[in-house]
């Protein structure tokens, strides 16, 4: 087993992949947004557009995400900052507090109170970026313009002075200094992006209305040209995958994937579970990255499963988290500006050429097996019969569909396989259903490996892992990857209801309850009438017989 094996050639890569934490602010999922620590979400938080891919929005209200406590660490305390630290991360502002006294916070790990030592970024009168460490503080204040994408990078090492830069330039602050009280006990260790981390429970007040992309953190100062070359360098995606679990690449539809490494880490317990103390940080397994960039690189799309065949043989005990480090590349395929370079110094002297050929009747052209001479004097349209033999179809020429698709006979195309199904095999018509207990996440499969576990009844596969199907919704008959919604004016008893016979009216529930108890009660007097009415016969013919009895008794006896 090799260990700590650097794979990624590009160094603006290698130093965005050697950041001690990461947020890129691309996934939610039950209750989590994806990152290195996963961050804990409060509140009903939405994805948009970012920076890098997607991106997280705060309302300032009711949002903020919390990475959890770091004690002894340097994210949690500057104290434990032997080498300093470097914080990045690309903020858009959308309001601010109208009081000059009024604070609010978009990213804080202890350096808004005496009683901690860190850094905040915030605003209070205006944007300030603070320090604390030692018996002081020093706070930096600084200019952007709202509603505007910015990144911020600041840093700090022992014994120096705090530096900012936005976007990329040092910024020659106001610096406002002060003293601190000497620190007992650091308890405020928690890292919070959107809200302070002085209060248990962050209200409206003090949370900050931004959208956050690409938080990064190293436990060391970055050079001014190293935060320069990562607000310059391409988007980088991070993609990780707890074992068992199942992970979708994409890219938009003119791009695809390259791949930059493939990498096995350590994860915290609130990710991928408890740990291996026997496990390491890192290692590389040259099968595994092959398999990921045979499976993955140059595909707008692909699909991981973290089984032994990704992780590999190597790497046993290190199968906590497999990461995937991959960009979405527009140039390796549709490059247009050389595209349209070459087609303008071509075109005209292929206009030439063309028009002298037609002149002297030396173009005629065949076309699926006909000869169309072209005749100069001859504008007459001719209308050509593409017929396709077996499975194949027609689009300018006969294809045969490929794998992981299957041709439709009534649309006379391709279609992708569903969810369900695959096709290994290329000019097929049907595909190949997955064994009992088993789907696949994706349309267009292309192997039967991809058929894997299917969700538990009344549950959906979320992107990472199967979830029950939120209250007023059950599971989905035809997509594994969702769940259907309840008619309007119907919900469920609970989560993971299994189909739409669920789903009912609550108010024509509580109308039929009080009927039905008020049914009871007039179904219980009748039967109290009915057993008197019975009752009392029943005791008069009793009473006879013993009368009767008694009188022959009587009768013998004399």
């Amino acid at each position: 087993m090799s260990t700590q094996v650097p794979q990624v050639s590009d160094p603006v890569l290698t130093l965005a992949q050697s950041s001690k934490y990461s947020f890129p602010m691309d996934v939610i999922s039950g209750g989590f947004v994806a990152g290195n620590p996963a961050l804990t979400s409060v509140g009903n938080l939405s994805l948009i557009d970012g920076i890098s891919g997607k991106a997280i929005s705060l309302d300032g209200q009711a949002q903020y995400l919390n990475a959890g406590q770091f004690p002894g660490e340097c994210l949690g305390s500057s104290v434990y900052c032997p080498n300093g630290y470097t914080i990045t991360a690309w903020l858009r502002v959308n309001s601010v507090p109208s009081s000059p006294s009024h604070d609010v916070y978009y990213l804080s790990n202890g350096g808004q109170t005496s009683s901690s030592r860190g850094f905040a970024v915030g605003y209070k009168g205006g944007f300030f970026a603070r320090v604390s460490f030692d018996s002081r503080y020093r706070s930096l204040a600084f200019s952007v313009d709202l509603h505007t994408w910015f990144n911020t990078a600041l840093t700090w090492s022992p014994g120096g002075d705090p530096t900012l830069y936005i976007n990329g330039t040092l910024v020659n602050a106001t610096v406002t200094d002060g003293s601190l009280s000497a620190l007992t006990s650091d308890t405020r260790t928690q890292f919070l992006v959107g809200a302070p981390n002085n209060i248990d429970n962050p209200s409206s007040g003090h949370l900050g209305h931004t959208d956050v992309d690409d938080v990064l953190f190293w436990d060391r100062v970055l050079t001014q040209e190293e935060i320069r070359d990562l607000m310059s360098a391409e988007p980088v995606a991070v993609a990780r995958i707890c074992r068992g679990q199942h992970l979708t690449l994409s890219c938009e539809p003119e791009e695809v994937i390259t791949i930059h490494s493939a990498t096995f880490k350590v994860s915290t317990p609130s990710e991928c579970g408890a740990l291996d103390s026997s496990q390491i940080d890192s290692c590389v397994d040259d099968a595994a990255l092959e398999f990921t960039l045979n499976l993955c690189d140059g595909q707008r799309s692909c699909h991981l499963h973290a089984t032994d065949e990704v992780f590999g043989n190597d790497c046993v005990e290190t199968r906590n988290s497999f990461e995937v480090l991959y960009t979405c590349d527009t140039g390796r395929f549709n490059d247009k500006d050389i595209i349209m370079e070459n087609i303008e110094q071509d075109w005209e002297t292929t206009l030439k050429s063309l028009s002298q050929m037609v002149e002297n009747g030396d173009f005629d052209l065949n076309v699926l097996h006909q000869d169309i001479p072209a005749d100069k004097n001859n504008t007459e349209e001719i209308e050509i019969q593409l017929t396709c033999t077996g499975n194949m179809v027609g689009m300018g020429l006969c294809a045969n569909c490929t794998a992981g698709s299957y041709r439709d006979s009534e649309s006379t195309g391709c279609k992708p396989c569903d969810f369900g199904s695959f096709q290994e095999e290329e000019g097929q018509d049907r595909c190949d259903s997955c064994p009992t207990g088993k789907t696949t996440f994706f349309v267009g499969a292309t192997k039967s490996s991809d058929c894997v576990d299917a969700c538990f009844p009344g549950s959906f596969y979320n992107g990472r892992e199967c979830v029950p199907c939120p209250q007023g919704q059950f599971q989905s008959p035809t997509t594994p990857t969702k769940c259907e919604s309840c008619p309007p004016g119907y919900t469920t008893v609970g989560f993971g209801s299994v189909d739409v016979t669920a789903c009912y009216d609550p108010m024509l529930r509580s109308v039929r309850r009080k009927r039905d108890e008020s049914t009871d009660v007039d179904a219980t007097e009748d039967d109290h009438s009915r057993t008197k009415a019975l009752v009392l016969p029943v005791i008069f013919a009793v009473s006879m017989v013993v009368a009767l009895s008694f009188i022959g008794y009587l009768l013998t006896k004399k």
